[in-house]
């Protein structure tokens, strides 16, 4: 989930919110990768049926967020 708050670091760093927006893009997409190893991780038995429905749980929490505050920046136009 690393490459999640990094995408969210480095779109804060530019100058425009369009910009910002993109890079939230990003980290929804790097949000729905994580989802998709984590049932691979699952099928491969590298992780327990628990842990994978915590962290999918989470995940999906996380993507729900970034689409809200994506939302919010496209309002504030």
């Amino acid at each position: 989930m690393t490459s999640i708050s990094l995408n969210i670091a480095e779109g804060s760093g530019n100058k425009s919110e369009k910009e910002f927006q993109r890079f939230l893009e990003i980290a929804l997409r790097s949000t729905y990768e994580v989802m998709t190893s984590l049932e691979i991780a699952v099928r491969l038995d590298y992780c327990s049926k628990n842990d994978f429905n915590r962290l999918t749980a989470e995940a999906d929490e996380i993507a729900a967020m970034l689409v809200g505050f994506s939302k919010s920046l496209s309002s504030d136009f």
